[in-house]
């Protein structure tokens, strides 16, 4: 069912309640003329409540403004709140008290530094929930939160519910977690931990369709990230496999050339026949480390696996870049046939 958001404004100053918490008291409404926030509350603890009231799917432009109004109220005081008080409950037409003897029990003498920031929206876009997330992450020692609010109108008026995005830090993500984009790129967690590292598996056309195996220029300059990234968890996709990803191999007729496997994904050829590509980092001496991909089948009679090599993935991210000279320290010196 449709609403607007002065629906959900009128309804809210009879029902000042966010979720299961006590109520709220309401400081200030929003007056279309003037650009304030739709609706300033205050907890009987002190702490204010920001509240940004969107009737479509919120993306990122309220959260924006909810940052914007956060804003002029970082340094507020009780008495700057008593003065909107006072002013809200005048146009109310309601008689003027303070606000500090409104909660039975408890008389306020000052503001706590809490400060929570809730957009309501009916949906909410990855974008706002990206931001939200990020957001808590960064103020979480400043007392200052954020939080989604999915809002139903119905006969009575209105039921709320906190929205939960599934919105993942790939730093809180374990070894093999699949995650993707807002765009639909799909990465892969191949080393968890504080600066993880991650397979960028790729992105298909369209939501439907399959993984597209990257070009070679593609698999040099983007395969393996290292860094934090917000990522919608999913399900591995059935064309990956992580079966020998991280093992180590010796080249059968060069035993120079060393290659780390990232993973296999199946792709179609040029007859649209489904087949498997090995997806690896190769070593050799005198190139450093390059990726590459190559026909599964291919590469496991070119190739014998190494139970005994040790190398990081740190070291192929170290030594990609414009395929530089020399081995990592820790293959040491290989000698080549």
């Amino acid at each position: 069912m449709k609403w607007t958001e002065r629906e959900f404004e009128e309804w809210f100053k009879e029902h000042p309640r966010l979720l299961d918490e006590d109520d709220l008291r309401i400081v200030q409404a929003h007056r279309p003329i003037q650009r304030e926030v739709d609706i300033l509350a205050l907890d009987e603890d002190g702490g204010l409540v920001i509240i940004e009231v969107k009737n479509e799917t919120a993306t990122r432009e309220p959260v924006g403004q909810a940052i914007e109004y956060l804003s002029q109220y970082g340094e507020a005081t009780l008495e700057d709140i008593e003065k909107d008080y006072r002013e809200y409950r005048r146009r109310e037409g309601k008689r003027l008290q303070q606000i500090s003897k409104e909660f039975p029990g408890r008389h306020l003498s000052t503001l706590s530094g809490r400060r929570r920031v809730v957009i309501v929206a009916p949906g909410f876009g990855l974008e706002a929930a990206i931001c939200m997330q990020y957001l808590n992450d960064l103020m979480a020692s400043k007392q200052v939160s954020f939080h989604l609010v999915a809002a139903k109108k119905h006969s009575g008026g209105f039921s709320l519910e906190p929205y939960v995005p599934g919105v993942l830090h790939s730093r809180w993500m374990a070894k093999g977690e699949f995650g993707k984009t807002r765009s639909g790129r799909v990465f892969c967690v191949v080393e968890a931990g504080p600066n993880p590292i991650l397979w960028n598996v790729g992105k298909p056309h369209t939501s439907s369709a399959p993984l597209q195996l990257p070009s070679q220029k593609a698999l040099n300059t983007r395969v393996l990230r290292q860094g934090n990234f917000y990522l919608v968890p999913c399900s591995p996709p059935d064309s990956v496999s992580l079966e020998p990803s991280g093992t180590l191999w010796r080249h059968a007729k060069n035993d120079g050339r060393i290659a780390k496997m990232i993973g296999i994904l199946q792709s179609k050829n040029s007859k649209r026949v489904a087949v498997k590509y090995a997806v690896f980092a190769r070593f050799r001496p005198d190139r450093g480390a390059i990726f590459r991909k190559q026909l599964w089948p291919s590469f496991q009679k070119e190739w014998v696996e190494n139970k005994t090599l040790s190398l990081a993935w740190t070291d192929c991210l170290e030594w990609i870049p414009q395929a530089r000279r020399g081995l990592p320290p820790s293959l040491g010196k290989l000698g080549t046939k």
